[in-house]
């Protein structure tokens, strides 16, 4: 239930992720795919890492392809959220090398104890080892920049230690997850033409045609050209059409447009998307 309705900028309300979710591919070197359903994603690989910038909808994504596995008994999926870490001592090191003093194994069986599936950790041990499970991770960019290097090194053994099972893991690019060996990266594309923006902007406004209709016209302005590029980011487009009511055309600097969005990523996109999530700035720099 909490993975099947989402907020966003547009929706304050609870919406059904069906309603708002428009599909999109994702990418590799050699590959590309359109996933109908959550096992289509694991066709080349168990271990799969979906990357994308900020706003690209990796979020939306892997909530999409939970609620799919769930409806369609696809394995036992458990999505993790990888900030959850943060607040967690880290300290302590280990005498021995024990899958049970695995911080990783640790999190994971206690999320599952606390939502009552299993019964202890021997249990929970053994319905590991049986393959049965995928477990999704989400925002590992999130996690604190100080405990990275021990949270991937866990997660990497944890990987070893249960191979049979589906991995997903969700990054913003050129993060150190990204070269974890025997994982397939795949890049979450964006909307790739403007048909797509258009039908985009359709299923958000699905309650509103008649707006939908006047945002697509002043796209395809020849003015507006030099904005699509930008509108292909599923984030950067819902901040234009929240904006549109107001102001009804896009702006005629691009260096507008780009503080508009800059605003919308420093201070809507996480509050909306995390649960209040303040991402750290490492730079100490001021806004």
């Amino acid at each position: 239930r909490k993975c099947s309705y989402i907020k966003t900028i547009l929706h304050k309300e609870n919406i059904e992720i069906d309603k708002l979710y428009f599909p999109l591919h994702i990418k590799s070197d050699d590959h590309k795919i359109a996933p109908e359903k959550t096992e289509d994603i694991f066709k080349k690989n168990n271990k799969v890492i979906i990357i994308g910038e900020g706003g690209s909808g990796k979020t939306t994504f892997i909530r999409y392809y939970y609620i799919n596995a769930v409806i369609s008994v696809y394995k036992i999926p458990i999505l993790f959220t990888l900030r959850d870490f943060n607040p967690i001592d880290i300290s302590e090191g280990r005498k021995r090398k024990e899958i049970t003093t695995n911080i990783f194994y640790q999190e994971i069986t206690n999320h599952l104890l606390f939502n009552k599936i299993g019964i202890d950790s021997n249990t929970i041990e053994n319905m590991f080892d049986s393959g049965d499970f995928l477990f999704i991770l989400d925002g590992y960019d999130e996690i604190d920049y100080s405990i990275k290097t021990t949270v991937l090194k866990a997660i990497e053994e944890f990987v070893v230690r249960f191979p049979k099972n589906k991995y997903l893991i969700t990054t913003r690019p050129y993060t150190d997850v990204t070269r974890l060996t025997n994982f397939s990266n795949y890049y979450i594309c964006g909307l790739e033409n403007i048909t797509e923006i258009e039908l985009f902007i359709h299923k958000q406004l699905y309650n509103n045609k008649e707006f939908a209709y006047s945002i697509i016209e002043a796209l395809r302005l020849p003015s507006s050209d030099k904005y699509l590029a930008l509108l292909k980011n599923p984030l950067f487009l819902i901040l234009f059409i929240n904006s549109f009511e107001s102001y009804p055309k896009l702006p005629p600097k691009k260096s507008t447009f780009y503080w508009q969005v800059f605003d919308a990523l420093f201070e809507k996109h996480e509050t909306y998307s995390k649960s209040g999530y303040r991402r750290p700035k490492l730079s100490n720099l001021s806004r």
